[in-house]
């Protein structure tokens, strides 16, 4: 489940669609807007038949930059995470030990690395409604009618696709069906919408057959 985010709004072009940003607005209206939050606590759980395969709780505090990820019994701090964006840096985490430093300082790099690449999957999943018209995102509609998301080089995956079904009257979303960059391709009901502060979150994913499960809980967000 790896997908993009980015936490600096970098200045990357977009591929223009009347069509597509229209719609992109009204999904970003209906799910509310992260970015203006000071802080969003949520925790993730995957679940495959009965069995919970992980679980991990993320604090962020977008205007402060800052980021706690909590997994494997431990937390990793993060800071400066308005002026320094280590995601490029997630594959060799060695060879870029000062910015691992930097934005989680007494931190292994490979340990930081692995928390960041949680936060950026788990979030991306959690607020990928809200983030439909961040920088770098292109928009366009399928013959279906659904959301279709494709990416300028941002993200740790910028090959990904993903197809949002989105209703008509609340154009929250309902349902999306990705293509990743290493050929995964997947698609997972949205259902079990709440309201968390200024925001409005599915918290329940479920695939196509019911038996692979991704939930959100204990989630609270602070204008």
């Amino acid at each position: 489940m790896n997908a993009c985010w980015i936490i600096l709004l970098q200045a990357v072009p977009a591929m223009a669609d009347a069509e597509g940003d229209a719609l992109a607005r009204k999904v970003a209206g209906a799910a509310g807007d992260p970015y203006a939050l000071t802080s969003l606590d949520f925790t993730v759980v995957v679940t495959a038949g009965e069995e919970e395969k992980a679980r991990r709780s993320h604090s962020w505090q977008p205007q402060a930059g800052t980021l706690t990820v909590a997994m494997g019994g431990s937390s990793t701090r993060f800071e400066s995470l308005n002026t320094t964006d280590p995601t490029s840096h997630v594959g060799s985490p060695g060879a870029h030990a000062d910015t691992w430093s930097q934005v989680s300082p007494g931190t292994d790099p490979e340990r930081a690395a692995k928390a960041w690449s949680a936060f950026i999957n788990d979030s991306y999943w959690l607020l990928a409604a809200s983030k439909v018209l961040d920088p770098g995102v292109n928009r366009s509609i399928d013959e279906e009618g659904r959301l279709v998301l494709t990416f300028d080089g941002v993200g740790l995956t910028p090959g990904d696709r993903y197809m949002l079904t989105v209703d008509p009257d609340s154009a929250r979303v309902t349902a999306w069906a990705f293509e990743l960059q290493n050929g995964r391709e997947g698609q997972y009901s949205w259902t079990e919408h709440q309201t968390a502060g200024p925001l409005t979150l599915s918290t329940h994913r479920a695939n196509e057959a019911g038996d692979f499960v991704v939930r959100f809980e204990d989630i609270v967000a602070n204008p």
